[in-house]
């Protein structure tokens, strides 16, 4: 009996060996990964053109906002008759002034490669879809889209014969001119926007087309960001 009991303990002892030692499944060792999660980023922007003067400095974004948002909203008066048309055509050209002087809010939206581009306050909007070679044109208010494909159309192969008659002219004579571009940059250091941490800095470029000849022109261009 007791011979009988020590052998049924061994073998107890060589399943429970067994069992701890076994190797895992295929399925253990090659689990599924999770789909990692596309990084998505979405900001606002606000696009001033200042005529003359100095730009206002940054770190008023949130009040900025509310002007250009109150102001879009404010019911423009309408008025009747001759001088009321005159009246209706004024107040557009100062709300158009004042609209310029306010900014325009567009919002920034990255996700996926793909890039949409809202524009706040006239509730439109577009979406680049590099990958699948779309581009859709949103209107939020009507609750509408348009999809365009941006994948080049095939060319004919075969040769396109010339109206008779017809011969390529150019209409100015080439000309020459000299062409001086400066550009510069000042550090503004670091500052504290909306309570972020930040580095400015500011780049102007100049560009001047002098002694022009033939079908050039003089003229000048500059900006600053």
């Amino acid at each position: 009996m007791a011979r009988l009991l020590s052998v049924i303990w061994v073998i107890a002892i060589a399943v429970v060996i067994a069992a701890g030692g076994r190797t895992p499944t295929s399925a253990a060792i090659h689990k599924p990964k999770p789909t990692p999660t596309p990084v998505a980023l979405q900001y606002e922007e606000i696009t001033r053109l200042v005529m003359s003067g100095t730009p206002e400095p940054p770190g008023f974004f949130q009040d900025d906002r509310q002007s250009i948002v109150a102001a879009a909203n404010a019911p423009a008066p309408q008025h009747r008759g001759l001088f009321g048309g005159i009246m209706n055509a004024y107040q557009g050209a100062m709300s158009a002034m004042q609209s310029m002087r306010n900014g325009t809010l567009t919002r920034y939206t990255y996700y996926n490669g793909w890039i949409r581009t809202d524009d706040v306050i006239n509730e439109t909007a577009t979406i680049e879809k590099c990958n699948l070679h779309e581009y859709i044109t949103l209107d939020l208010a009507h609750r509408t889209y348009r999809i365009e494909s941006t994948l080049p159309s095939p060319q004919p192969t075969s040769a396109q014969s010339m109206p008779a008659g017809g011969t390529a002219t150019v209409s100015a004579a080439p000309g020459t001119a000299d062409w001086t571009v400066t550009a510069g940059r000042q550090n503004l250091g670091p500052r504290t926007l909306e309570g972020i941490a930040t580095h400015g800095d500011s780049t102007s470029l100049a560009m001047e087309m002098t002694n022009a000849t033939g079908s050039c022109t003089d003229g000048s261009m500059s900006m600053r960001i």
